[in-house]
C-alpha cells in the first residue's frame, strides 16, 4: 500500500449475474450463483483507485449553491464517486459488442445491478 495514488491505479473485482426467478441478479461468489441462479456469468470490473484530489473534485460535484449557502447533495456524491471511478467493466451488448463505460450506460444499468457495484465499490473502500 503506498502513501501516493496515481490517476492510472485501479484494483479490479469479479462478481457473477444470474437470472432468479426473472430478475437479474449478482452475486460475490460462484457458489452462490450456483445455488440460487439456473443460469449465471461471471464479470469483472475496474476501478480507479480514489485519491485526495480526485475527492475533492468529487465533492465540489456534489455541492449546489441554495440561499446563499452551499448545500452537500449526498445521492449526487454517491453518484459522482461511482462514475468517475468505473474504468472498465465486462458487460456486453446482444451482439457481443463491449459496451463502454460512460455516464448513460452506467445510468442505464439495472436498479439491482448498479446497487450491487455501489455496494461491492464501497465496501472495497472501507
Amino acid at each position: 500500500m503506498g502513501i501516493f495514488i496515481a490517476d492510472s491505479d485501479v484494483f479490479e473485482m469479479s462478481f457473477y449475474v444470474g437470472d432468479v426467478d426473472g430478475y437479474t441478479t449478482c452475486f460475490e461468489s460462484e457458489d452462490e450463483a450456483k445455488s440460487k441462479a439456473k443460469e449465471y456469468e461471471k464479470h469483472s470490473i475496474s476501478f480507479k483507485k480514489i485519491n485526495y484530489g480526485t475527492q475533492k473534485k468529487i465533492q465540489m460535484a456534489a455541492m449546489t449553491e441554495s440561499e446563499g449557502r452551499f448545500v452537500f447533495n449526498p445521492i449526487k456524491f454517491r453518484s459522482e464517486r461511482f462514475a468517475s471511478s468505473v474504468k472498465k467493466w465486462s458487460f456486453k451488448d446482444h451482439a457481443g459488442n463491449a459496451v463502454p463505460v460512460n455516464n448513460q450506460t452506467i445510468d442505464n444499468l439495472s436498479e439491482g445491478v448498479a446497487s450491487f457495484l455501489l455496494e461491492l465499490f464501497d465496501r472495497r473502500l472501507t
